[in-house]
């Protein structure tokens, strides 16, 4: 009776160690946070071995009414075994304040279900290339709420972000080729850099984001771009459609309001390539077409490390003939500059004079046959050393111009530029 005795309380006792320190499922281990807990609420970290497999909804936030209410505070993916690990449906989804941590180790395969982190309060989200999606799965990360930045190896799936409104950045790392529906619908986001792979931008991708889109850029290679794909989404960049993309469906871009009742943007202009999906669709709204084609003898002007731009060596005023009379020579043959790219890949800087590129706008009569280009690869600092009256320029402007400008300064942005100007520090 006294041995009896004696393993019965050394069973008790296990089962109330492993209650509260730490406990296993198949595959998966709990490790209690002791300084996060209390005494209702036991808080864990969770780590996922290969070969798991997660039920719909296994692991999801709990009521707290419940009896066996408890709080998972991180999630940890080991798939370092060979076989895949699989979470279905909900199966660690929640609302603000579950799983605040969430990381992937290993190169095995990660399916992941519908919904299967949805609402969680995670700040930064590193995806790898071995996750893979279930069939039908969607939502996989919608409506985290604390999410302000992603980096993506891997594929997308439909709402993969839908809703997550404070995500602010996202960064394409891998080789997606298409950006699905309403991808990263109602978010934050304050830059748009589509990925040269990208051949599809589906419905609602990217509509309804919540605040001013700087930088947008659409890659040459894009072949599709949905329906309301950038509704109700501001973009200060100009919108500059590659010739590649041969389907722009409806209401893309320049409307906003409730989609039920949508309001056409005023003065709103599309750049693209004449005979292109980007002139159709901007002729069919009414909105303001301005080609990029570069076929009226304008010139393209490339400038490497050591060249010195002299002053207003391609300022608009050398074309009147009264340039002498403001200290310009006149040039009968004067053209307007189409493109400029800057290499300034070696040690001597690129000097650029005052007014080099001055006023370079067009011409009435060739509005809608010019394009106007930035293609920039230096650092200011040192390729405009030793400007005239600007001996250490923040930034540049020439226009109108797109420009893709790399500044050490400031992270690189786009923009179409009025006329020319500079910043001093």
């Amino acid at each position: 009776m006294k041995k009896f005795s004696r393993i019965l309380a050394c069973l008790l006792s296990l089962s109330i160690l492993l209650s509260l320190n730490a406990f296993a499922a198949d595959h998966v281990d709990f490790v209690l946070i002791e300084e996060k807990s209390t005494a209702l609420t036991p808080v864990y970290d969770v780590t996922v071995h290969s070969g798991a497999v997660i039920a719909e909804g296994e692991y999801a936030e709990k009521k707290e009414y419940e009896d066996d209410y408890y709080e998972i505070y991180s999630v940890t993916f080991d798939a370092s075994g060979t076989e895949p690990i699989i979470v279905n449906k909900q199966g660690f989804s929640g609302y603000l304040g579950h799983i605040c941590s969430l990381s992937f180790n290993g190169n095995g395969d990660i399916y992941l279900g519908e919904s299967a982190f949805s609402g969680l309060c995670v700040q930064k989200l590193t995806l790898p290339a071995n996750i893979k999606f279930l069939e039908n799965a969607k939502g996989v990360f919608d409506t985290c709420l604390n999410l302000k930045k992603v980096d993506i190896y891997c594929d997308l799936v439909p709402s993969m972000f839908d809703d997550s409104n404070y995500l602010e950045e996202v960064n394409f790392k891998g080789n997606i080729t298409e950006i699905p529906d309403n991808a990263f619908t109602a978010c934050a986001l304050k830059n748009i850099d589509i990925p040269d792979t990208v051949k599809r931008i589906g419905k609602n991708a990217f509509s309804g984001n919540l605040t001013f889109v700087n930088r947008f850029n659409l890659p040459e290679g894009l072949e599709t771009i949905g329906a309301y794909a950038f509704y109700d989404t501001d973009i200060s960049s100009p919108i500059i459609i590659p010739a590649s993309v041969t389907n722009i469906g409806e209401k893309a871009f320049g409307y906003s309001g409730y989609i039920g009742n949508p309001v056409k943007e005023e003065d709103y202009t599309i750049y693209g390539y004449s005979g292109t999906a980007a002139e159709t669709y901007a002729v069919e709204n009414g909105f303001t077409f301005i080609p990029l084609d570069n076929n009226d003898g304008t010139i393209d002007v490339v400038l490497n490390s050591g060249d010195v731009v002299e002053e207003g060596q391609y300022f608009t005023l050398r074309m009147n003939e009264n340039a002498p009379e403001y200290g310009y020579k006149y040039d009968p043959d004067f053209k307007y500059v189409n493109k400029v790219t800057f290499n300034a890949n070696g040690t001597t800087p690129i000097i650029v004079g005052d007014a080099s590129f001055a006023d370079n706008n067009l011409p009435s009569n060739a509005a809608a046959t010019i394009s106007r280009f930035l293609d920039s690869l230096m650092n200011f600092a040192k390729a405009f050393a030793g400007l005239t009256g600007s001996s250490n320029p923040k930034a540049i402007a020439i226009g109108p111009f797109k420009a893709s400008v790399k500044t050490s300064y400031s992270e690189p942005f786009t923009a179409i530029f009025a006329s020319v100007f500079f910043v001093t520090m």
